[in-house]
């Protein structure tokens, strides 16, 4: 969890972690007497998890949180979908040919 930037006259936050097998970026900041914080996954840059707190740890701990579920989701969609299409393709090739009298 090393710091990427550190900028201290706005209190924004930066570093990149490890969340499942990929890189993230955590932006955490001050927002009043709160801080919020969004995590990214890097490339494309999309956000995947959003957190607020009393404090930058529990901020951190809410967005990274949302971004592990929203990962989860997303891969549990992808096995989904594969699946689907594997059982999509097998049936159509265990289909008999279709005669001239039957069309």
């Amino acid at each position: 969890m090393c710091p990427d930037s550190n900028d201290r006259t706005s209190g924004v936050q930066l570093r990149k972690v490890r969340v499942g097998r990929r890189v993230v970026r955590v932006r955490s900041y001050p927002v009043g007497k709160k801080f919020s914080c969004r995590v990214d996954n890097v490339d494309p840059g999309s956000t995947i998890g959003r957190g607020l707190g009393d404090t930058r740890e529990e901020a951190e701990q809410v967005a990274l949180a949302a971004a592990e579920l929203s990962l989860q989701l997303t891969a549990s969609q992808r096995a989904l979908s594969q699946r689907i299409a594997g059982m999509r393709s097998a049936s159509s090739s265990e289909r008999p040919a279709r005669k001239e009298e039957d069309v």
